[in-house]
């Protein structure tokens, strides 16, 4: 069978949007599309959401990230069975870890919490600009829903992770010469089914894909 190439099957993430919400309420996620008038993604109602209104009132953004935009870890942990005649004869995953890691640019409530470790929307802001929190010696992270979506044209990937937390920070340089960034790593933990996180892909090259496989 002769060799097929597609490079529309090639993809760049030219720009993108992280989502958070409280855990209990981002057990469904909800669903990106692009803006046909402004060219902007945004998300809609869906599931459970249809029936209570508009999806933003559940997620909010993290806002702009730094050129370094998104880096995806995916990585597993191993255990080779070991025979005594002929060596490893099978290796077994005894675990799987997933990560996204960026550089927030905008010190908003939303970052500061995920920052900080701070349940989503328990930063409140007061009549004019003004917010206060806590930073406690000894707490626990709170878990959150996380929803991922990267954009190339048409194409939309989206990655919603029922449970994540904030895993790794990097701390932040307050300085003249540059802008304040909130680095962080937010690493999926598993819901009730074993699973870490969910891609859904709209995109309308997989149509070749399918017929390079006929």
């Amino acid at each position: 069978m002769a060799a097929n190439f597609d490079s529309d099957l090639v993809k760049v993430a030219t720009t993108g949007v992280m989502y958070v919400a409280k855990k209990a309420d981002g057990v469904i996620a909800p669903k990106a599309e692009i803006n046909t008038t402004t060219g902007a993604i945004e998300l809609v109602a869906a599931g459970a959401y249809a029936k209570e209104g508009s999806a933003a009132d559940k997620w909010s953004t993290l806002g702009l990230f730094n050129d370094d935009g998104v880096e995806h870890e995916f990585s597993e942990d191993t255990e080779d069975v070991k025979s005594w005649q002929s060596g490893t004869v099978r290796t077994i995953i005894t675990g799987r870890d997933l990560t996204l890691k960026f550089g927030a640019l905008e010190s908003s409530p939303r970052v500061l919490e995920a920052f900080y470790g701070l349940e989503p929307g328990s930063v409140k802001i007061e009549d004019g600009g003004k917010a206060s929190f806590k930073i406690a010696a000894n707490a626990k992270r709170e878990p959150f829903a996380a929803f991922f979506v990267i954009r190339d044209g048409d194409m939309l990937w989206t990655m919603h992770m029922p449970n994540a937390q904030v895993s790794e920070v990097e701390s932040p340089k307050f300085s003249s010469g540059q802008a304040i960034t909130w680095g962080m790593t937010v690493k999926a933990l598993g819901d009730a089914n074993g699973n870490l996180a969910t891609w859904d892909i709209t995109d309308p090259s997989l149509n070749g894909a399918l017929e390079l496989a006929a």
